[in-house]
């Protein structure tokens, strides 16, 4: 998570949205279910706006009363050698990630920081009087991990291991160099791991590989057509795009529980999106939207593809059902706003003509506009598809 969001800036200035693929003609509801997956509009790319880091390094950076330093050391020197990090990041530009000698602060960690402090904390350890810090270095990702007990509040977002935030990466002038940071909250077992070790270790991975693809918010970002899934992450980078789903994965050759992040080619191809894919076959419920409309999420002002509805009034459109092979049966099918997932009255009203389905199946589902949503200025939506333990979801919007 970038929490300055400096890519929604930068999008809404240069972004484009990608073309839809088409087909040479529809087939149909029994041709489709033989087609794996079936047809379906395609799920949202990042879009690259140039920066990324090709060959980046870790700074591992832990303070005296840290009990996981080791490990925060030994991860940082095995990642960039595993297919771990080579599925993730090679497509995006962004090679090996090595580590360079960790940095142990000799005082205990602060009871309380602020995301301005800690720029400001960086950019002094980097003024060129502490010689284990070096010079600063536009090619290294100075990683730096704070126990629970560090109370961090996140402009816009939430408190970190309170609110489902374990960390941020983020970069500050250093005189003429921009240097890249992250802070990692070592949370506990509340937030996405078994352990706080588990936590943390995915907290980190998820900041360096969205820090190498999104340096500075000008890198690796969801493509307009994708923005509803910011009512709902707060962001849109790589490693966001995958919070609603089964996020941890242990590779065998790192030994430590990482994220998945999201691939276009995957993605674009109606596999699973975010590697390295689970095993079972993937399948999920696309609503067929293609109107333009706008919402507001953290200050900006956003356009992008959704379904138009006034307030007081309906609209049908349809789902449509894929999988990439055979499931072990129908999927059930629902849908929740924005609202209903922050425990608020519902803005929005569903209705289905029918409730499950597989590979190749179209549903129809009528949204009833039940009141304006004044925090975004349209309202979020979200279709959750699921079969057995298994939760698929697919993000649209309400433009009013």
């Amino acid at each position: 998570m970038r929490v300055l969001l400096l890519a929604l800036a930068a999008a809404g200035c240069h972004g484009g949205e990608t073309a839809m693929p088409t087909l040479d003609a529809p087939l149909e509801p029994a041709d489709a279910a033989a087609v794996f997956p079936a047809p379906h509009p395609r799920e949202p790319q990042l879009t690259s706006y140039g920066e990324v880091m090709p060959a980046p390094v870790i700074v591992p950076i832990t303070f005296a009363d840290d009990p996981y330093a080791a490990d925060f050391v030994a991860f940082s020197a095995k990642l960039g050698a595993t297919a771990y990090w080579h599925e993730i990041a090679n497509a995006y530009g962004i090679g090996a990630i090595t580590s360079a000698s960790p940095i142990r602060v000799a005082t205990v960690a602060p009871a309380t920081i602020t995301q301005a402090t800690v720029r400001s904390w960086i950019a002094s350890q980097l003024d060129g009087t502490h010689a284990e810090w070096g010079t600063p270095d536009p090619t290294k990702i100075y990683s730096v991990f704070y126990p629970k007990t560090t109370a961090l509040a996140l402009d816009g977002i939430g408190r970190a291991c309170v609110d489902f935030v374990g960390g941020y990466h983020d970069d500050v002038a250093v005189g003429s160099t921009r240097v890249t940071f992250s802070v990692i909250i070592e949370c506990d077992s509340g937030l996405d791991g078994t352990t706080m070790l588990d936590a943390s270790t995915l907290n980190f991975s998820h900041e360096l590989i969205e820090a190498a693809t999104d340096p500075h918010g000008l890198g690796w970002y969801v493509e307009p057509a994708g923005y509803a899934v910011l009512a709902f992450a707060d962001s849109g980078e790589i490693a966001d795009m995958c919070e609603f789903t089964s996020v941890r994965t242990t590779p065998a050759d790192l030994g430590y529980t990482v994220t998945r992040a999201w691939s276009n080619a995957a993605a674009l191809a109606g596999h699973q999106p975010c590697v390295p894919a689970m095993a079972e076959p993937y399948f999920n419920t696309a609503p067929v939207m293609s109107d333009p409309v706008t919402f507001q999420v953290l200050g900006y002002t956003l356009a992008t593809t959704g379904v138009h509805v006034p307030v007081g009034g309906s609209a049908t459109i349809a789902l449509e059902l894929f999988s990439d092979a055979p499931t072990s049966g129908p999927w059930q099918v629902s849908a929740l706003d924005a609202e209903r997932l922050k425990g608020a009255p519902a803005k929005l009203g569903f209705t289905f003509d029918r409730s499950s389905g597989s590979n190749g199946d179209v549903l129809h589902l009528t949204i009833d506009v039940l009141s304006a949503d004044t925090s975004f200025a349209a309202e979020p939506f979200v279709i959750v598809s699921q079969l057995g333990t298994t939760t698929r979801t697919w993000f649209g919007i309400v433009g009013n």
